[in-house]
Order: C-alpha cells, then sequence, then structure tokens
C-alpha cells in the first residue's frame, strides 16, 4: 500500500511513549529440506505502552510471517520487502512481500494502544490475539495454505531464534511446509 502524506504531531523526544521500532527476519531464505522460507517480524521497542506486557524484554514482535517461495534475487533482494512506521502512533503498522516465481503474497499487520493485533495477507484477516506467527505455503494449483502459531511474547532476537528452531524441529511446521502440493 502507498504511504500517504499526513501532518502528524510532532514527537516529544522527552516522552516515552515512543521509542522507535523496527523489522527483523531473513531475506536471503532460510532453507528447509529443498525448500526455501522467507520470514519477517514487526516489532516495537519497549516503551511506557507495552512495557507492563514485556517485562525486560527491549522490544515486542506483534506479527511474524513465514511464506514458502520458489523465487530469490541474491543480487536486488527484489523478491521481497516490509516496512514499518510509527505515523498512527500509539497504534503501529507495518506492511511487505514475498515473491514466488507466479505470485505475490502481501501483508498488512497491525497493534493498536489498546493490543488489538490484525494482520492481512492477500485479502484473509487474522486476529493475532491467537497467534501472531502466521505460515504461508503457496500451492502448485495457485492457492494458499495458512498456519497460525500461537507464541508468547517476544522480543526480535527471541523470535529469530524460535523461528530457526520451528524450522529445524517442529514437526508440524516442517509438515506443513514439505506437502507434495505446495510450490
Amino acid at each position: 500500500m502507498i504511504n500517504g502524506v499526513f501532518p502528524v504531531p510532532d514527537y516529544d523526544l522527552i516522552d516515552t511513549t515512543f521509542n522507535g521500532l523496527g523489522n527483523s527476519g531473513n531475506w536471503k531464505g532460510f532453507d528447509l529440506k529443498d525448500k526455501k522460507i522467507i520470514y519477517h517480524s514487526l516489532y516495537i521497542n519497549k516503551n511506557a505502552i507495552n512495557q507492563e506486557f514485556i517485562d525486560d524484554k527491549p522490544n515486542e514482535v506483534f506479527f511474524t510471517i513465514a511464506v514458502l517461495t520458489d523465487s530469490i534475487d541474491l543480487k536486488r533482494y527484489s523478491h521481497t520487502n516490509v516496512s514499518i512506521t510509527s505515523r498512527n502512533h500509539p497504534h503501529y503498522i507495518g506492511q511487505g512481500f514475498v515473491k514466488t516465481k507466479s505470485n505475490e503474497i502481501q501483508f498488512i499487520s497491525f497493534l493498536t494502544a489498546d493490543r488489538n493485533d490484525y494482520a492481512i495477507v492477500n485479502m484473509r484477516l487474522f486476529d493475532l490475539r491467537i497467534g501472531r506467527i502466521i505460515l504461508i505455503a503457496p500451492q502448485k494449483d495457485g492457492t494458499l495454505r495458512s498456519l497460525q502459531l500461537n507464541s508468547t511474547i517476544m522480543s526480535s532476537q527471541e523470535m529469530d531464534e524460535h523461528i530457526e528452531n520451528l524450522m529445524s524441529n517442529d514437526k508440524k511446521v516442517i509438515e506443513f511446509f514439505t506437502k507434495p502440493d505446495n510450490i
């Protein structure tokens, strides 16, 4: 979605209700048997609004998406993109895409100050309060399969380690990404 130009109030840089945000993940692709998985996480740094939920963590991941792909551009990295904005502070929104040879998996996710957390993936709505990790497996017939996983609130570093562990050790996740009808 194209970012619009809207006036926003000046941030009081002394105010601890905004301390930054970011994204993490793996743009090169995680190897899972003969498959490649791209994942992105969106996070908010610890601030006065989320500190009671994240304890001593430096940030809070509010959305992670892992997508099976058959197309990776290691020169220009045109196969994937992600961005996150505080334009709506104290609500946060991020978006991105992962391309396959014949499709594009697009996502938008947002967390509101009152802890409502949602994602839209190719026009499918996910309530992230049920689970903040979404797995997407494009099929050879052009359809998509999804799997939503619950997790505790994690920092970006914890989520990176958790995703690697899921891809290496979780039988349900490995089976999901390696089914014969997947691309």
